[in-house]
């Protein structure tokens, strides 16, 4: 994502002395962009860097295992963050969709807010590497714990609160465990929600005993257990004798932390590269990010994008217009500025991608040659996997440029995304729906399974209808019959919630 972008940036640099506007650090596993000077924005990549390290170490995933790359974004303050996601009270947020993997934060560094961004990586770290059904507390307690990480050389303490958790667990009526353990509570909950999902995680990880029983009760959950009823399976516990236990160890142990020293050289520095952005970024670059990640309002993102390159006729303005124009605007503009580009930088893999979105865009105008459009969509995307193979946009759509349902290649296709980033929920059901029109029915059922058994669904969601219907072996099941479901993302309004992994963190809690 934004290769091209960033190349257009460093052709301005080289004709304009104006500062940068935008800074992106890249590190061996993030591109980090904020405003401000280079040296804070590699602050945090190397912050990342190091917390990815804790948890590689502390969950067992082996330092050379490699995955793509996340784009992580630092919006300036709540004002930002609502302006340009379309959400209240929000302080970070995480989305998984085909057009992309994001996470998004406020730039404050200390705090609450700067503990916001690891929680953010958390739900990343948790979703690209154990890829499963959790209950709803465990994912916001599990990032809830880990957040709070404060390094020391090779000392580090975890299992902190922050003060809006600890405000919240000493002057906010608790739930009944057996809301947290459902995750069902009201919106103004959410603060001691949160609050009771890192004091009941801490309890876990507090008894080795608890520790080990505990993957009993997960494993249950993601096979699709009711978590209440999973825990009293599992641990013998009834929801109010939980209750009690929690009440109990909260008074007793008085929260205490873990402090944990490592052998010299544990946490390793990475590499860092900087790319300054020109004046013209100063809107673009945010709303382009949401815009390909489907969050907030689509017309909104592109009116002010068209706009800003109307505004500043310099080669990032109008290389992000194309792009965005592509994904959610005007086909006509988009193919020609995008066709221009491709041939002026062929080995450019986003100029072909994009330009790949806009045919498949232009191919269900009115008017158009489907199977032509189609077919000059599918050329560009593999122009673009040609390039950069590890891009998971490109895989998602090329698939479904062809016969996503039924060809082999497609399903591969499905497969190599699915291995590099199995939180995008679209590319399990396309899969499942795939194994199933073949008639391997285990098959279809295996890879629907975290989505189906999220137990943050509603019973009638999209995912589990799919599954009963696997389970059913409804041999009617085919891609025309889901095709709406997928399409329906294609405009950039991120669906029904279901379809993709979005996580928003309160700005304020208690």
């Amino acid at each position: 994502m934004f290769r091209s972008i960033v190349s257009a940036a460093l052709l301005l640099m080289t004709t304009s002395p104006a500062a940068a506007e935008w800074v992106m650090a890249e590190s061996e596993q993030f591109r980090v962009y904020s405003r401000g000077s280079e040296q804070r924005v590699s602050e945090r990549a190397q912050q990342l860097e190091q917390f990815d390290q804790l948890l590689r170490i502390y969950t067992g995933v082996p330092s050379e295992r490699s995955v793509p790359k996340l784009d992580v974004w630092l919006l300036n303050n709540s004002g930002e963050m609502r302006r340009t996601s379309g959400m209240d009270n929000v302080a970070g947020l995480y989305v998984s969709s085909p057009g992309g993997v994001c996470a998004f934060a406020q730039r404050k560094d200390s705090g609450f807010y700067g503990a916001t961004l690891l929680h953010e990586y958390t739900h990343h770290f948790m979703s690209q590497h154990f890829a499963a059904a959790y209950p709803k507390w465990f994912v916001e307690g599990f990032a809830e714990y880990f957040m709070t990480a404060e390094f020391d050389g090779q000392e580090v303490s975890i299992g902190r609160y922050t003060k809006p958790r600890g405000r919240s667990l000493l002057h906010e009526t608790w739930l009944p465990s057996e809301m947290v353990l459902s995750g069902v509570y009201h919106p103004v909950q959410t603060g001691i929600f949160y609050a009771m999902s890192w004091l009941l995680t801490h309890y876990v990880y507090a008894d080795p005993d608890r520790t080990q029983t505990f993957q009993l009760y997960l494993n249950a959950v993601a096979g699709g257990s009711d978590p209440v009823t999973a825990w009293e399976e599992a641990f013998g516990q009834t929801p109010e004798e939980l209750d009690v236990a929690l009440d109990q160890y909260m008074d007793r142990n008085r929260i205490n932390y873990r402090t944990i020293e490592f052998e010299e050289g544990t946490f390793r520095r990475s590499w860092i590269r900087i790319t300054e952005y020109p004046n013209s970024s100063d809107d673009m670059l945010p709303r382009f990010a949401l815009l390909d990640c489907t969050i907030g309002d689509s017309e909104e993102h592109l009116e002010i994008i068209r706009d800003d390159a109307e505004d500043h006729d310099d080669p990032y303005a109008q290389t992000t217009r194309a792009y965005a124009e592509a994904i959610a605007g005007e086909t006509s503009f988009a193919i020609p500025a995008l066709t221009a580009l491709a041939r002026a930088e062929p080995d450019n893999a986003d100029h072909h991608y994009y330009l790949g979105r806009a045919y498949s865009r232009r191919a269900h105008e009115e008017g158009a040659d489907m199977d032509a459009d189609h077919e000059r969509a599918r050329v560009e995307y593999a122009r673009a996997y040609k390039i950069r193979p590890d891009h998971v946009p490109t895989l998602y759509f090329y698939a479904h440029d062809g016969d996503a349902y039924r060809g082999e290649n497609e399903r591969n296709m499905m497969l190599l995304a699915r291995e590099l980033r199995p939180q995008i929920s679209q590319v399990s059901t396309t899969l499942a729906v795939s194994y199933a029109i073949a008639g391997e029915w285990e098959m279809a059922e295996k890879v629907l399974a975290p989505v189906a058994n999220n137990p943050h669904l509603s019973d009638d969601s999209w995912a589990r209808e799919l599954m009963q219907r696997i389970h059913d072996r409804d041999t009617s099941l085919s891609g025309e019959a889901v095709e709406g479901r997928e399409d329906d993302r294609e405009a950039g309004d991120g669906g029904d919630g279901e379809n993709r992994d979005e996580r928003a963190e309160e700005a304020t809690a208690g």
